[in-house]
């Protein structure tokens, strides 16, 4: 089941900003095996459903405090148990056919079947969002997946210290991106070093300019650099071989 038939089939425009992120969570949990979330992640999945973006401290305050959510470390939130029992009884006829097809109209098949069901997942999940005209959402999507696999390289080569800050966490993608450009162990491609920063803006201004609306052509104009950069960073994190 796609992003967009999932909001049709359980109304999801008609409900409250807590319970909305209630359903996506549980959508993303269901296809893409994401079992908790930050802020930053519900900001670009009220973006691919297009709903509005939540006040980012409002929203933090009301899942602290509400029974359906469980706080994790830092600003990372999971769903509470009997919440989730609720909804796998609830959803359980909706997501009965859950599995995720796309035309790999952005990314085929035979570069995102790497031996990851997370990767696979958010590929497919781009080529659905692009297929069915939610640009916004693909760009959103577009973005993460050049952030996840920026770092999985620098995981692998074994050098992701340089991208982190005095507490362990990773630096927002802008300057992830600004060390992948320079870094002499990361080796990006000409073409991969010029275009990194295009999927990035793309993306940011998908997710927080509240004007702004995602062409088709935005996205049409990128796809070449787009899918040459992915299969790039697929190898040097070592997902291909």
């Amino acid at each position: 089941m796609n992003l967009e038939k999932f909001i049709n089939d359980t109304n999801l425009f008609s409900k409250t900003e807590l319970d909305k992120l209630l359903y996506l969570t549980y959508f993303y949990q269901s296809t893409a095996n994401i079992n908790s979330f930050s802020i930053k992640e519900v900001l670009s999945w009220f973006a691919a459903a297009h709903f509005a973006a939540p006040n980012t401290t409002r929203l933090k305050r009301n899942l602290t405090s509400s029974r359906n959510f469980v706080k994790q470390s830092g600003d990372n939130f999971k769903i509470h148990a009997k919440a989730l029992q609720r909804l796998k009884n609830e959803l359980s006829t909706i997501l009965q056919n859950s599995e995720i097809s796309d035309n790999g109209t952005i990314l085929p098949p035979e570069l995102y079947d790497c031996g990851s069901t997370f990767i696979k997942n958010i590929s497919q999940q781009i080529n659905i969002s692009y297929e069915n005209k939610a640009y916004d959402g693909c760009a959103v999507l577009m973005r993460r997946l050049l952030e996840v696999l920026l770092i999985l390289s620098y995981q692998y080569l074994k050098i992701d210290q340089v991208i982190k800050d005095n507490d362990n966490n990773y630096f927002l993608l802008e300057k992830i991106v600004n060390n992948a450009k320079s870094n002499s162990i990361l080796k990006l491609s000409r073409k991969a070093k010029s275009s990194i920063d295009v999927f990035r803006e793309l993306g940011n201004f998908s997710a927080h300019s509240i004007f702004y609306s995602c062409k088709k052509s935005y996205i049409e104009q990128v796809i070449p650099d787009f899918r040459l950069t992915i299969e790039e960073l697929l190898y040097k994190s070592s997902l291909k071989k």
